[in-house]
């Protein structure tokens, strides 16, 4: 469940000013300020429905990715995920070299036989692996419009290892969907694995019949200090009455 280290580069073209390339330096983050890519406060993901594995129903898949999603979205109040269906296109570098990177933000590119998984950089010991792209300008340097600390992210593709058994139901002998998803949806967000004896579902670990769809307190805490929740801004009155108190204790204690 280690994020996996990808060694091709590619290539992908946002606008006449910006590209996008494979990143594994440094942090990356969502960028949903307005104005900026991808411009809105939904993260769009999609499953390529082509690619998924034979130990599972499409309909199983769906509800474990779904579910996965659902984790991170009750920590993430200003920001939602929204499925993109798939329409039958190329939405990642597997499926054509020239995809459809625009569509979704988050793709889950399905499961990949052991030749596929080792010509695009995954290691054979490895269950899955999140592929970050991360937005250049002209000079190929990585841009943060939004000043928050983190590369602004293009796309992130996530691949699961089909030498492996899979299921969703805590099988002895498969390692569950939906605990590696909520692993890959953390990387995808720009989490990196936890430290060591950390409480999380960041660990770079898990074992068949493992189930872990549940966040500490580690993952929350990362997770937002990436996307800070705003504050809440009271009414007037409050503003009001709040500043009179403070002022009316510094008063006393002088």
């Amino acid at each position: 469940m280690r994020i996996v280290y990808f060694t091709i580069t590619a290539f992908l073209l946002l606008s006449p000013n910006l590209f996008a390339s494979t990143d594994w330096n440094g942090y990356f983050a969502w960028n949903v300020e307005p104005g900026y890519y991808p411009g809105t406060t939904q993260i769009k993901w999609t499953l390529d429905e082509s690619d998924i594995s034979t130990d599972v129903t499409l309909q199983q898949t769906y509800q474990a990715i779904n579910g996965a999603f659902s984790v991170w979205d009750q920590v993430l109040a200003n920001y939602n995920f929204v499925n993109n269906p798939d329409r039958g296109g190329a939405y990642d570098f597997v499926d054509n070299a020239s995809w459809n990177y625009t569509y979704s933000n988050i793709v889950f590119g399905g499961w990949l036989n052991s030749t596929t998984w080792s010509q695009i950089g995954g290691n054979p010991a490895n269950l899955s692996g999140a592929w970050p792209f991360t937005i250049r300008d002209l000079n190929g340097n990585r841009v943060d419009y939004d000043h928050n600390g983190y590369w602004d992210l293009a796309q992130v593709v996530i691949f699961f290892n089909d030498s492996y058994l899979w299921g969703t139901d805590g099988s002895a002998n498969k390692y569950d969907i939906q605990t590696v998803a909520v692993h890959e949806i953390g990387h995808a967000l720009g989490l990196h694995h936890s430290p060591e004896g950390v409480d999380s579902v960041m660990v770079g670990l898990t074992s068949k019949g493992e189930i872990n769809h549940s966040l500490s307190g580690w993952d929350v805490s990362s997770v937002q200090s990436i996307y800070p929740i705003p504050a809440t801004v009271p009414e007037p009155s409050v503003i009001f009455l709040t500043f009179s108190g403070i002022l009316f204790f510094f008063f006393r204690k002088k």
